[in-house]
């Protein structure tokens, strides 16, 4: 009994350790429990409810906000195309007017002077002054282009009245904001309460600007539920597409198109050129120039030169007013002839005469200038431009003399023309022409498909068929077919072959078609026709300085003329030009006016 009396107390004490292990257990599971409600509550929120955390622009992007920030539509630049305010206006430097609105504007670092041209005008604008000139008439500014550091400056203002763009700029967040009018836009209402303008589609992105009701946005592109827009201070961001309103839509501008002026009208039907080359002013009524001749349509005397003593642009003029009377009896136009070679006839110049007479904005414009006095004096129909020794530090004045002189012949009915070498010609002589670019500010572009070993140290053709007919090719591949001329050899290159000193040598005289023939067939030499050049060929040996000299030729006569003329037709080209009057063959007129009616 007092055994069975021990053992109780010591059950009923282990049985209440038993239930404070119990209460411990449920305790921890509870603790367990929260946590792990806690968690999930936690992660409900961090992936279902949005972020409400806010960052400025500047430094999210890292932007020094001082510095003016340029947005185009929905893209923000990078600030390498740095740009400035004062007094609210922005100042964008001409590097952003070229990327962006007009790549073909011109500054003169020299002068402080940019120059804008269209088809219709040319305008001018002087650092520092509240003038430009817009063809030679001025007009006011109220603020002026500027430079910096040797920069050129823009004032927003003077760009918009120059373009189809238009600006905004917002002083507090220093963000200039340009669009296009040429250009529709979308505008839409906040509809909600309030919306966040996050910096990516994603409710977890932090937020950049807070939006009220009726506040107006442009709207763009939109992503899954997000579009993206740009604020009316210039913030560019994402906003819930669902606290949108209605889309309004703003019209683009049409684009605004030269101004109607007297264009030139081209020649009906094919052109017909040949070069009159004159050596004084009296040859231009000798009797062999007042000969006419069929088919012709234009006459293009070389009157033109630089005075190469001036070393400022002047021209030096053998033109005479009875030689374009006596054309225009006969129902030509004249289009007369400004070329590179110096005033005495004898010695090209090369890139000096481009550098004097192109690289400076001022002799350009003093350049114009005499062309269009001389078209008034003369009563030209139109000027040929003939510049043969481009060199690359000129090839951006060479394409900006064309665009500021072709709105003036434009405006006045004139044609304007241009004289390239074939782009088969070595590169030093034809790489630097910009013939694509060149060919939207001429009426024609005459290639001039000779002279194909002119430099060489071996004998060969002048104008071999695949010579022309590859350069010809090329050329339309750049410049349209319908402004096109071929210009035809009406001369020959009688080369000559001597080994002196053990040393061949090998040099060529230029003469007139009936020359190169007779000095031929008269010695007996076998002349055949070579059917891949296209041309007859013919040699024969004989003694200069008690030494064989081998004399070759390869013939341009009329068989070899057609040949050419037929790739007018096949390219469909707007006409030819002969280099030069006067050493042609009767016949050769007679095939012209056949191909070129």
């Amino acid at each position: 009994m007092r055994n069975d009396l021990k053992k109780r107390p010591q059950s009923g004490k282990r049985k209440r350790k038993k239930k404070k292990k119990s209460h411990a257990s449920i305790f921890i599971i509870w603790i367990f429990i929260f946590i792990a409600l806690g968690s999930v509550g936690y992660l409900a929120m961090y992936f279902f409810l949005p972020s409400y955390e806010s960052q400025d622009f500047h430094t999210y992007f890292g932007i020094d906000p001082n510095e003016v920030t340029i947005v185009i539509k929905d893209s923000r630049l990078t600030n390498e195309r740095r740009a400035f305010s004062s007094g609210g206006e922005v100042y964008f430097p001409l590097s952003f007017v070229t990327e962006y609105i007009d790549e073909y504007i011109f500054w003169d670092e020299a002068l402080s002077k940019a120059t804008v041209t269209a088809l219709d005008k040319v305008i001018r604008i002087k650092a520092d002054e509240l003038k430009y000139y817009i063809n030679d008439a001025p007009v006011e500014t109220s603020l002026p282009l500027v430079t910096q550091g040797g920069e050129a400056f823009m004032p927003s203002s003077m760009i918009a009245e120059l373009y189809q763009v238009e600006f905004s700029y917002s002083q507090r967040e220093n963000i200039a904001v340009m669009d296009y009018l040429t250009e529709p836009k979308q505008k839409r209402k906040i509809a909600a309460q309030t919306t966040n303008v996050r910096y990516k589609p994603d409710k977890k992105a932090l937020i950049e600007e807070r939006l009220m009701q009726d506040q107006q946005v442009f709207v763009y592109s939109e992503e899954d539920e997000y579009t993206r827009i740009r604020t009316e201070n210039g913030l560019l961001g994402y906003v819930l597409t669902r606290d949108l309103g209605l889309s309004e839509t703003i019209d683009a501008e049409p684009l605004i198109e030269p101004a109607a002026a007297a264009t030139y009208t081209p020649i009906n039907g094919k052109v017909n050129l040949v070069w009159d080359q004159m050596q004084y002013k009296e040859a231009n009524t000798t009797p062999e120039r007042l000969t006419p001749k069929g088919g012709l349509d234009v006459l293009s005397p070389t009157w033109f030169t630089f005075d190469v003593n001036s070393q400022n642009g002047d021209i030096l003029s053998i033109g005479d007013p009875a030689y374009v009377e006596w054309a225009h009896s006969q129902g030509y136009q004249v289009w007369a002839l400004l070329s590179d070679f110096s005033s005495d006839r004898s010695v090209l110049l090369h890139q000096e005469i481009i550098e004097m007479a192109l690289s400076d904005t001022d002799i350009r414009q003093h350049v114009i200038e005499q062309l269009l006095s001389f078209i008034a004096e003369y009563n030209l129909d139109g000027i040929n431009i003939d510049f043969e020794y481009l060199q690359k530090e000129y090839a951006d004045c060479y394409l900006q003399f064309f665009r500021e002189l072709y709105p003036y012949m434009r405006s006045r009915g004139k044609a304007l023309s241009v004289d390239v070498y074939n782009p088969d010609m070595p590169s030093y002589w034809s790489q630097y022409y910009n013939r694509s670019e060149v060919g939207k500010v001429v009426d024609y572009v005459c290639v001039m498909a000779y002279d194909e070993n002119a430099d060489s140290a071996a004998s060969g053709p002048n104008a071999s068929f695949s010579f022309v007919d590859l350069g010809i090719s090329q050329t339309v591949s750049e410049v349209p077919s319908e402004k096109v001329i071929l210009g035809l050899p009406f001369f020959v290159r009688v080369w000559t072959e001597k080994t002196v000193d053990g040393v061949l040598k090998c040099t060529n005289e230029a003469v007139d078609m009936q020359t190169a023939y007779s000095q031929f067939a008269s010695r007996g030499a076998e002349i055949r026709w070579d059917d891949a050049l296209k041309c007859y060929y013919s040699e024969y040996i004989t003694q200069e300085d008690g030494v064989d000299a081998l004399k070759r030729v390869w013939l341009e006569e009329a068989a070899s003329i057609e040949e050419k003329l037929k790739l007018v037709e096949l390219y469909d080209l707007a006409g030819v030009a002969g280099w030069r009057r006067g050493l042609e063959t009767d016949d050769v007129w007679s095939l012209i006016e056949e191909y070129i009616p």
